[in-house]
């Protein structure tokens, strides 16, 4: 299982969105590929919109990094990958009704909105 599955596989569990592991896995293995507009992330849950910001320094500024110095060496690299070959792994979100909770992936949707792309692919989980 890759990196980026078993994080959101993780924190659906953590967010108590499946029963066990086994359902939270079941889900994700049915999760359907999406186009989603960054536009969204303005009410996405547990997705801080001010970090939607012009450079990485500004979306995570030095009085709020999670990851210390790696948000920005995060950030970064993605961004740099966007612009070289337009290729990052999908990002992962759950839908209930009409809401979205991110899963895993906010470093990914601060460098495609740095990027200036409009949209971002997801794994949807339900």
């Amino acid at each position: 299982m890759d990196d980026v599955l078993n994080d959101s596989i993780e924190t659906s569990l953590t967010l108590n969105l499946y029963k066990n592991r086994n359902d939270s896995e079941a889900a994700h293995h049915n999760a359907t590929l999406e186009i989603i507009p960054l536009q969204a992330f303005k009410n996405i849950n547990n997705f801080n919109s001010d970090r939607l910001q012009r450079t990485a320094e500004k979306a995570y500024p030095k009085n709020n990094r999670p990851r210390g110095s790696n948000d920005i060496k995060s950030v970064k690299y993605l961004v740099s990958k966007i612009k070289n070959d337009n290729n990052t792994k999908p990002i992962y979100l759950h839908k209930k009704g009409k809401k979205y909770t991110l899963l895993d992936g906010a470093h990914r949707v601060i460098a495609h909105h740095i990027s200036n792309k409009q949209n971002i692919s997801a794994y949807v989980v339900t």
